[in-house]
């Protein structure tokens, strides 16, 4: 039997009104999990947290399942910070704006290629509110590594850089500070340059494309758009606290953060016993996450 996943969503979240354990059939594992992945994007949290406990202890061998149910059971409660906890990501939007009255500092997070962050916006947000900050979620429409700017903001990396300082003025904040995952940290690494920012935090994030061969799959680009980031750092007269983050398992991500260490105030750190490019999730189950967010934001030099 084949369900419709609009109305597989509105039966799991009316068992969640209910109170009630929904009847999954393991015919239509993926079906449940397209459903849960909509009511996520839809920010029917409360509503997918119910479902995804319940999914995982059905269907234990699917990573999604897994994966979801994790990162509901850390979610950090709503906290209702000057009304950030009403965020929802709008598909298709480059550049969404997260205001935080009374803040010096912006963080621009500059998504991968998936439009997320590791975790669906709506969830990753949760971690976000806390720190009390300006948010600013980027997209690349162009799957360009942000090489072709923001295409809201201006058509060229430069032109972007420029509207992001504006934009930071404009939100009063004084510090900036750059964020992003897989495809999107190399974007952090690369602008935090050109913003001047203070600091950088990466995840699984490329640094070199071309020991990659990664540049293959990009006829657009040449490699003086794509530049080794570790040549652009040891050259910078400045250049911002960063911290890069991949999985011990993964040779590839590990190489790629490994290169980029070298040049003062770079640090890496490696999940050990981790096989998935997607590193938040380790990080989200020990408590690490957020203490690496605390830091981010802080003024402390050393990584704790």
């Amino acid at each position: 039997m084949t369900i419709d996943p609009a109305l597989a969503a509105r039966y799991l979240e009316a068992c969640w009104r209910r109170g009630e354990t929904p009847l999954f059939l393991a015919a239509n594992v993926k079906i449940w999990a397209v459903a849960i992945d909509a009511m996520v994007a839809a920010n029917r949290l409360d509503a997918a947290a119910h479902a995804s406990l319940l999914a995982a202890a059905e269907f234990p061998s699917v990573v999604f399942m897994r994966t979801m149910a994790l990162a509901f059971s850390k979610l950090p409660p709503p906290v209702d910070r000057a009304g950030q906890d009403g965020f929802s990501d709008a598909k298709g939007v480059d550049v969404q704006i997260v205001r935080r009255q009374g803040s010096d500092t912006v963080i621009f997070a500059f998504t991968g290629n998936s439009d997320r962050l590791g975790l669906p916006l709506n969830l990753i947000h949760r971690w976000m509110v806390p720190l009390g900050v300006h948010v600013v979620y980027l997209r690349d429409v162009q799957r360009h590594f942000y090489t072709s700017g923001i295409a809201s903001l201006a058509p060229t990396e430069a032109g972007t850089v420029a509207a992001l300082r504006r934009l930071a003025e404009q939100l009063g904040a004084k510090r900036i500070l750059t964020y992003g995952n897989s495809a999107g940290g190399y974007a952090a690494l690369k602008y935090a340059l050109g913003l001047q920012a203070e600091r950088a935090l990466v995840f699984g994030a490329p640094t070199a494309l071309e020991m990659t061969g990664e540049l293959h799959h990009l006829p657009d680009l040449s490699a003086e758009q794509l530049p080794d980031l570790r040549a652009l750092y040891a050259a910078a007269p400045a250049r911002p606290r960063t911290h890069l983050v991949a999985s011990g398992g993964v040779e590839r991500d590990v190489q790629q953060a490994m290169h980029l260490q070298g040049p003062p105030g770079v640090s890496v750190e490696l999940i050990p016993d981790y096989a998935s490019h997607e590193t938040i999730l380790p990080l989200i189950e020990n408590g690490r996450f957020p203490q690496i967010l605390e830091w981010f934001v802080g003024t402390q030099w050393d990584v704790p």
